[in-house]
């Protein structure tokens, strides 16, 4: 005994000085093992083994000897195809047992049997000898030895032991030994249970060590919770690369890449690039790992959603691009798909780029068949380089407009490549309206006219890259909008993107009002088209002339009554949207007089409306109004916080996101009873002084500035999280920007951080979170 043990203990001295030397170690103990006694070799080994157990810090010494020791028990293990022998051997042997006990039964029925009863399976001396090596073997008896430990009081001996288990189990699978069911049952059992311990480092070998044995849901499930809800980074870390994917898993993964550690987020990338297919996930999820990935603000990270998963479903994909953006659903996801796309363009050479757009234009390449008439078609759309309409679904029209941009973006040398995938303005306008007119509007059904929708946004997106310098497209492109935004069941979600070039189309600001009113007006009362056209057709020479309407133009607005307002709702809210695209674009000091008789005679009647939306759109509109001039804010302000009291939610939240937009505007010294209702100039020096010094003054202006205030926090403490958030955010703008100085307040939107009510308000918590850096940098 002694002299084995003087033999192993100088085996381990070597082995912990190099793994070079682990080979040729494990060949000179060998011998040793055969020739001793099995359990006298396993206590001669364990008991230098302990002194290895008992060091808690990362010794490269005790790394080395663990390694040994894991690789010398995997060794001496049975392989699984000597296991697979004696399981046939066995087998074998129960054939002709059972051969012989359908001998024993034929004889009893002949009444050759002498009626005893004898056992029908009987193991020879050879079988047991065999099932004993199988069974008893140096490394299970090590290993369970060693599970043995897991509950020492000492953290270094649960430590180095589950480090020991996993090395022995990943050994053992490696060498393709043999494993028991009820080792490894026990070896499952203990590290469950280690896997709860209080010190990460047993946690994260713990983990390792179940590696290979998460054939059990529970197990997987565990796991599961462990890498989403363990406090150690290094045990998640861990846990997501030795965790298997399953439907079980594959949330918790996902959970991971928005993990607070940059390294973890970058191995959940990478792990799910190299082992999940892009089917594997729901649209939803491709989505939210897009978002989370392209706009991570670790560079490493947007490189492994980049390099890693993109490649990996552009592959799946092999390389099509539109059927990616297929699976990525275009329509609802427009923001990410383009950022993934265009991380993608980045990569391929632009030339390809073009050739491949000018190919989607070609239906040769798109449709199995054609007759006379469609040869005829692939001639026109090559020349006109545009996509036949039978072919513009929403991934080819996004991916069209995509790389539009795309090529926009690179300048010059991308100006003229665009020349080969864009038509000339007055085409394109041609183009886009007859689709409007020939596909959009005739859609059968739901869901084709939203899909048509989203191809005419893409559409008229191109529009912000085409050059506009062409006079005679420039104006073909002004008439195009305003036939458009007069075309009999035209979309309200189109109305926005028609306008957005407003401002180059119509420089002028009375020029591009005077057409967007007889636009309105059209819409409400069409005979008076012709009133407006007459009234307003040349424009004035001088700065004070810039503002004024002909008396005709007044007259046709003041004619639009209430029942054109509440006629069709359609044409109501098409009318308050491009009055909202209008106001948008201004920059005024004042409202002109064509600008206040339309909110007097359009936007404050659909006030009154029944339909929310109508309501909604006409509080967006009145607010812009109000931001332009003062004393129109001043009298609607009380419209509006009693509006923010009892209307429906979304005419809620537009009409408090009004009143903070007013006051971080304008003040709360601009609504005071007792201010001038012309303008602040009527303030003396010391007066103005003292407002910027104090900036919440005394009497009028305080007692407004308590009532708003109470009205705007008691939504903090209401049940509509949308009005919590955007009562939130106005308080927070409010604090920063000097409007109001409040300790309660302050202390308040504190506490609404903190509180846990709040943990699944996103946005609330990260205005709130920025508050106070925010404060301290004043």
């Amino acid at each position: 005994m002694v002299d084995v043990q003087e033999d192993i203990i100088a085996v381990l001295d070597k082995a912990q000085t190099s793994t070079v030397t682990h080979a040729k170690l494990i060949k000179t103990l060998r011998p040793l093992h055969d020739q001793t006694d099995l359990y006298e070799f396993l206590e001669a080994f364990v008991t230098p083994l302990r002194a290895a157990l008992v060091v808690v810090r990362k010794e490269p010494a005790v790394e080395r000897v663990l390694d040994f020791a894991a690789k010398f028990a995997a060794s001496v293990a049975p392989l699984e195809s000597t296991a697979a022998s004696g399981e046939e051997e066995e087998d074998a042997a129960g054939d002709e047992d059972g051969e012989e006990d359908k001998d024993e039964e034929a004889t009893e029925d002949r009444g050759e049997s002498d009626g005893g009863s004898e056992d029908r399976y009987t193991e020879t001396e050879e079988e047991e000898e065999e099932k004993e090596e199988l069974d008893e073997n140096f490394f299970n008896f090590l290993l369970l030895k060693v599970l043995s430990f897991h509950g020492a009081s000492g953290r270094a001996v649960r430590f180095r032991s589950c480090q020991l288990v996993a090395k022995m189990v990943k050994c053992a699978v490696e060498r393709g030994c043999w494993l028991q069911s009820s080792v490894l049952e026990a070896v499952r059992d203990v590290m469950m249970e280690r896997i709860r311990d209080k010190i990460p480092v047993v946690r994260v070998h713990a983990v390792q060590a179940l590696e290979l044995l998460q054939e059990d849901v529970s197990l997987q499930e565990e796991l599961a919770r462990l890498l989403e809800r363990d406090p150690s980074p290094d045990v998640r870390r861990a846990t997501l690369n030795t965790i298997v994917i399953t439907d079980h898993t594959l949330p918790a993964i996902i959970s991971r890449t928005r993990d607070v550690k940059e390294q973890i987020r970058k191995d959940a990338f990478w792990m799910l690039a190299e082992k999940c297919n892009i089917r594997n996930f729901r649209i939803e999820q491709r989505i939210k790992l897009l978002s989370d990935g392209l706009n991570d603000r670790s560079e490493i990270v947007r490189e492994a959603c980049v390099k890693g998963l993109l490649h990996s479903w552009s592959s799946n994909l092999n390389g099509d691009l539109l059927a990616l953006l297929s699976k990525l659903d275009v329509e609802s996801s427009s923001e990410v798909a383009e950022q993934a796309l265009c991380r993608l363009l980045e990569e391929i050479d632009v030339g390809l780029v073009v050739q491949s757009t000018v190919e989607l234009m070609d239906p040769a390449n798109r449709l199995e068949s054609w007759d006379d008439e469609d040869e005829e078609r692939v001639e026109m759309t090559v020349t006109e380089r545009v996509l036949p309409y039978d072919l513009l679904h929403s991934a080819e029209a996004f991916y069209w407009s995509c790389v539009c941009r795309y090529l926009h973006k690179m300048g010059d040398e991308g100006d003229q490549l665009m020349e080969k995938v864009l038509p000339t303005l007055s085409d394109f306008c041609v183009y886009v309206q007859q689709y409007v007119e020939r596909e959009l509007l005739p859609a059968k059904d739901v869901e084709e006219e939203m899909q048509k929708q989203f191809v005419c946004v893409q559409l008229l997106s191109v529009f912000s890259v085409m050059d506009l310098s062409d006079e005679v497209g420039r104006q073909r492109l002004g008439k195009m909008v305003l036939d458009l935004l007069i075309l009999p069941g035209l979309p309200l979600a189109l109305v926005s993107p028609l306008l957005s070039q407003q401002t180059t189309l119509w420089p002028q600001p009375h020029t591009r009002v005077e057409k967007l009113l007889e636009v309105i007006a059209d819409l409400q009362q069409p005979s008076l088209s012709a009133t407006l056209s007459s009234g307003g057709g040349v424009a004035p020479s001088s700065s004070s002339q810039s503002t004024s309407v002909d008396e005709s133009q007044m007259n046709a607005l003041s004619n639009l009554s209430l029942l054109d307002t509440h006629s069709d709702p359609d044409i109501l809210a098409r009318c308050l949207m491009i009055a909202t695209e209008m106001l948008k674009e201004q920059r005024l000091r004042k409202l002109p007089v064509n600008l206040k008789t339309m909110v007097d005679v359009l936007v404050l009647p659909s006030i009154q409306s029944e339909l929310p939306d109508i309501r909604d759109l006409a509080f967006c509109c009145l607010g812009l109004a109000c931001l332009h001039d003062v004393s129109l804010a001043r009298n609607h302000l009380l419209l509006f916080l009693q509006v923010s009291q009892v209307d429906h939610e979304s005419v809620q939240a537009t009409a408090v996101k009004v009143v903070f937009d007013l006051l971080l505007l304008f003040g709360f010294e601009a609504f005071s009873l007792t201010c001038p209702g012309s303008s602040s100039k009527t303030k003396t020096p010391d007066t103005q002084d003292q407002a910027d010094e104090t900036l919440v003054a005394d009497g009028e202006t305080k007692k407004i500035t308590q009532k708003i205030l109470a009205t705007m926090a008691d939504f903090l403490d209401g049940e509509s999280p949308v009005l919590r958030e955007i009562s939130g955010e106005g308080l927070a703008k409010l604090l920063l920007s000097r409007r109001v100085i409040s300790q309660k307040l302050l202390a308040r939107l504190l506490v609404l951080w903190v509180d846990p009510s709040t943990d699944e308000e996103a946005r609330l918590r990260a205005v709130l979170g920025n508050l106070l850096p925010g404060l301290c940098l004043l």
